[in-house]
């Protein structure tokens, strides 16, 4: 049997605690929060939710505090989360199957996951998707580095692995409007006084690239982001990491069109079977309204990705998912001006599988269906979006989009809507009602619990719920009613 346990470190976490607990008791054997010197309810909370908690003196060093954390685990595979973060709801059986799986291939020491970064203070807007590791097996060779920034090293065989999944995601709250400028304050502040020990390390200069970039000082961010890749540096599961900053910067700056250009092609020198230096370039020519060097190399840089994603390797977890998304809408553009639908189509449905909530995309997808009825609209949305979690997005890309009669929630899922609070509160079939908002009627009946199914049947003939010793006659009169609206 497989133990995992899930660890955490925390100061002042009374808001993001209890989600966590919840997410990881359906997961892990155990908890373990390594507080360190919270003045809230955080430790209370801690404890009443079963963790085991420990203390730890902090010292502005992240690192030490997790591998303390480690030492206290037992499992065999640890999950180490924020305590912002957590899994979907609808992962927490694969999340547990995942690490089974791996569990048996005695080299697979990690899994990098999706993390979708989302803003709680704009509706959950979704920021970002990266790819992190938070899933690793408990060995004395692997442990955390790093004051800031920290990162996992693995000291042990060269043949050790690490993989990815990218069905499970984990949601990520800690860059909403009113935290992430706090952070990035306090994170800078403790980079500052690190650079006076270490001023040429390029690692040092690659978090301060990234941190000034948050802080929207571009003119800092692209100085430090030249002087890391000049360093050579690379981490792991961040590839192109500071040259997303680099030129990300020098448009935030308006540089000019030659100078980013120029940056690009020797990016593309350096990297050439890097497909997304193409893409990059290709979108601003399509930015810049030049169509044809837009197409020329959107299609150089889909040729390389093609060849690219062949390989099964942890160089697909990068940072150019959303460059890919960006590239497919921009290409699907090109081709509905010319009047080639079908291709468009296919380009923003490809973008949808690279990031769905790529701005813009969804969007653009909607205007070129907006003939086909919402029911196959919908059928072709379920396989991307995780509802009712994405709903608030579907409905502003719908709007945007101009397909005014989408405004209302329930004219999408009348039904399910219709019943989700009742049933919820009854039998606690939240996972049911999910699934039911993913597939066909007839694949949702097949999913009922078999006395549902039967009592369906049952009203769809006209005859009624047989009695049941685990019924109360008012929940069974509920249930029938509600039957009877669905049938």
């Amino acid at each position: 049997m497989v133990r995992i346990s899930a660890c955490v470190i925390t100061k002042n976490e009374e808001e993001n605690l209890p989600r966590w607990l919840e997410c990881v008791r359906h997961i892990a054997d155990e908890f373990i929060v390594v507080d360190t010197g919270s003045t809230d309810n955080t430790v209370s909370l801690a404890k009443r939710g079963g963790a085991k908690v420990y203390h730890y003196t902090w010292h502005n060093d992240f690192a030490s505090a997790k591998n303390y954390a480690i030492k206290q685990a037992v499992g065999d595979w640890i999950i180490f989360m924020d305590a912002d973060e957590y899994f979907r709801e609808g992962d927490y059986t694969a999340v547990r199957n995942l690490i089974r799986k791996y569990h048996k291939d005695p080299w697979a020491m990690g899994v990098f996951c999706q993390l979708v970064n989302i803003d709680t203070d704009h509706n959950n807007r979704v920021i970002s998707i990266i790819y992190q590791l938070r899933i690793f097996r408990r060995k004395p060779f692997i442990c955390f580095e790093g004051k800031i920034h920290e990162y996992l090293r693995n000291f042990g065989d060269s043949r050790n692995k690490l993989l990815y999944d990218d069905k499970i995601v984990i949601v990520h709250t800690g860059y909403s409007y009113h935290i992430i400028k706090k952070k990035l304050k306090r994170n800078l502040e403790i980079l500052l006084k690190e650079k006076k020990e270490k001023a040429d390390d390029a690692e040092l200069q690659s978090y301060l690239a990234d941190c000034y970039y948050g802080l929207e000082e571009y003119d800092k961010a692209l100085e430090y982001a030249m002087w890391a890749m000049e360093g050579g540096i690379k981490r792991l599961g961040m590839e192109g990491k500071l040259e997303l900053i680099a030129i990300q910067s020098m448009i935030k700056l308006n540089r000019s069109h030659d100078e980013q250009i120029n940056f690009l092609k020797s990016c593309q020198e350096r990297n050439p079977n890097e497909g997304a230096y193409y893409l990059l370039q290709g979108i601003l020519h399509a930015r810049w309204h030049e169509y044809l060097a837009a197409e020329k190399h959107l299609s150089k840089g889909f040729q390389l990705l093609a060849a690219k994603e062949k390989e099964n390797s942890i160089e697909k977890a990068n940072q150019f998912l959303q460059v890919n998304a960006q590239a497919c809408m921009q290409y699907g553009i090109i081709c509905r001006r010319r009047n080639r639908v079908d291709e468009a189509l296919d380009y923003f449905v490809k973008g949808l599988g690279y990031d769905r909530y790529e701005p813009g995309l969804l969007v653009q997808l909607l205007s070129t269906m907006r003939t086909l009825s919402k029911t196959d609209v919908m059928q072709l949305l379920q396989r991307y979006y995780n509802l009712p979690f994405d709903d608030e997005f579907i409905q502003n890309a719908a709007r945007q989009a101009g397909l005014t009669e989408w405004t209302k929630r329930e004219d999408i899922y009348e039904d399910v809507y219709k019943v989700e609070a009742k049933l919820k509160e009854l039998y606690g079939l939240r996972s049911w009602l999910l699934s039911r908002m993913n597939m066909s009627d007839d694949l949702y009946r097949k999913q009922l619990p078999t006395q549902w199914l039967q009592a369906y049947e049952r009203i769809k003939n006209g005859k009624t719920i047989s009695k049941r010793t685990d019924y109360s006659q008012e929940k069974e009169n509920i249930i029938y009613a509600y039957l009877m609206d669905l049938a």
